[in-house]
């Protein structure tokens, strides 16, 4: 059975032969040798009935019979035969993974449009595209624009981790499509923005510093930097060589912070940057080399996941039209002129009490282990991407369609942080100690195997956390030496095999966007929908100017020259 297709099955007679073949007693199963980790294990019904705290007085296990004392229990003697079940249970203790799906709501406006139209043309993945349309665009802008939340300004750099499940998921094939029609609107840009490779913190300072020369001259860069790496998997091993300074860098650039090293007899400085990063990589590395340092630093949240899948095959390429290229180089020309006039952006009435319900309801997950410590940020990203996708509508206020397509986006990315993690806890030792667990199951370990299994060091942390998010129980067992109970864990049963939240609901909601059609807003002749009613209603919101034919916005529906 792959990762891809796990779950706990109930087979009865008429399904497996094997149900009627004889079934170890308790006894018989706890002498038996362990199966490998995160693999199969019968176990019978009596034994699922064990878990429960209403039947804590009959857990399993291997320990010979004593009277029972205060503060503990026998074990049961091995030869304590229960009743065979009638339906073996086959057990997956790990969760199913489940490709992310990118809801239709996020190909909102140019960037939807833009997705749209390279997809036929191209084997990557449209969501892949797509994030980086937005990235290339963020970047593009500057830091000029900004949305406030507090005392902090979010900005339009975003950092894009595009994970492909092996060298065939045309990460580097999509981009090239998108560099092409952003080269054609705005070759200025990149020309002095788009670098590649990320090898340590001081070359990025460097570049974006100010250059004096013999003469004394000074040269001032370009302070936007769109860096592509190509291979994320390299990042994450220069980075983990002592003294590299990489990552302090990385998390000052997606704050945006002045970026500094101080380590160097000639301290480095760059002031008003404007970073964005585009990384790709594949699953077996970034499981590889991402290490639980990189996650509780907080270098790894501030990555926005997306899975990249091959889509298609392709023999001769794609042949993206030189008018097609053209047009939409046009359009993403003007959405950047315009947006790059914009300052601070706000929330139009409708988007703010929607957020506010996103925000302080059930619209970000609180997920443990390593996907949980991925998604800690879902709250700034989704507003990095409201401004984003706002801007490319030429808006000075976020509508409900901005909030709904960022939102999509950002459920797309933990989503994708999950399905390239899976249940990893991001603790070394915590995940040798539960494995250990789970081999012996359903036998309990005692503190003895606990510490040959998980190294020692950090067992008592480990297991104290272990047994706070329910994946394992401890109990005091008397074990036959007279007068000293034995304290062993054992591993759960898992209570839900599936851990992939669907909240394609909330994007569906009329409660939260009321008005707003859940169809794809790319109609078939790639012409964007109007933003949303609210803001025909404030005409402030929509900053584009007069410059297309008819008599009224394609993005407020107001008439043409009531913009301002």
């Amino acid at each position: 059975m792959s990762d891809l297709d796990t779950s706990t099955t109930i087979k009865g007679p008429e399904a497996d032969d094997t149900s009627s073949a004889s079934v170890p007693s308790v006894g018989e199963q706890a002498k038996a040798k362990p199966p490998a980790p995160n693999g199969k294990v019968w176990i019978s019904s009596a034994l699922r009935a064990a878990q429960p705290e209403a039947n804590k007085d009959k857990p399993p296990g291997n320990a010979p019979q004593s009277p029972p004392t205060t503060g503990a229990r026998a074990m049961p003697a091995p030869d304590d035969e229960q009743k065979k079940p009638e339906t073996p249970i086959e057990l997956i203790w790990e969760t199913p993974k489940v490709r992310p799906i990118l809801h239709a709501s996020a190909f909102h406006g140019l960037a939807g449009e833009i997705s749209q139209a390279i997809k036929p043309e191209t084997e990557a993945d449209v969501a892949g595209l797509l994030f980086e349309i937005l990235a290339a665009f963020g970047n593009a802008v500057g830091r000029a624009p900004y949305v406030s939340v507090g005392a902090v300004h979010q900005a339009a750099n975003l950092f894009v981790a595009k994970i492909g499940e092996t060298a065939k998921g045309r990460k580097g094939q999509g981009w090239a499509e998108v560099r092409r029609i952003f080269r054609r609107a705005d070759e200025q840009w990149a020309h002095a923005a788009i670098t590649s490779g990320l090898s340590s913190g001081e070359g990025l300072i460097a570049s974006l510093s100010e250059y004096t020369d013999k003469k004394g001259n000074v040269t001032t860069p370009d302070k936007r930097a769109l860096v592509i790496e190509p291979e994320m998997g390299k990042v994450l091993r220069v980075i983990g060589r002592e003294k590299n300074t990489l990552v302090d860098v990385v998390r000052d650039a997606w704050d945006g912070e002045i970026l500094r090293v101080k380590t160097r007899k000639d301290p480095l400085e760059a002031p008003d940057t404007h970073v964005t990063i585009i990384a790709h990589c594949t699953l077996e590395e970034v499981n590889k080399e991402l290490d639980d340092l990189l996650v509780a630093n907080g270098f790894a949240n501030r990555f926005l996941f997306c899975c990249a899948f091959r889509s298609r095959k392709l023999a001769f390429g794609g042949n993206l039209t030189e008018n097609t290229i053209q047009d939409l180089a046009d359009k993403l020309s003007e959405a950047l002129n315009v947006a790059r006039n914009i300052q601070e952006v706000t929330w139009s009435e409708p988007a703010r009490a929607t957020w506010k319900q996103l925000y302080e309801g059930t619209g970000f997950r609180e997920t443990t282990g390593l996907t949980g410590a991925i998604a800690a940020r879902g709250e700034a990203q989704t507003v990095r991407l409201c401004l984003i996708f706002a801007l490319l509508d030429g808006c000075r206020k976020i509508s409900l369609a901005h909030l709904r397509a960022a939102y999509a986006c950002w459920q797309y990315a933990e989503d994708s942080a999950r399905y390239v993690f899976g249940n990893r806890l991001g603790d070394p030792v915590e995940e040798r100690l539960l494995d250990a667990a789970r081999d012996a199951y359903p036998r309990g370990i005692d503190g003895t195997e606990q510490n040959r299994a998980a190294g020692g060091k950090g067992v008592p942390k480990a297991r104290k956390a272990l047994i706070a998010r329910g994946l394992l129980r401890e109990e005091r067992i008397l074990s036959g030496v007279a007068g000293h109970p034995t304290t062993f864990v054992f591993a759960t049963l898992p209570a839900d095999q599936s851990d992939q939240s669907d909240l394609s609901p909330l994007l569906d909601d009329p409660r939260l966007f009321p008005g707003i059609n859940p169809i794809n807003p790319i109609n078939p002749q790639g012409e964007r929908e109007n933003v949303s009613d609210e803001d025909a209603a404030d005409p402030v919101a929509c900053a584009f100017p007069i410059g297309a034919t008819g008599s009224r916005c394609l993005r407020c529906g107001v008439a043409w020259g009531k913009h301002r």
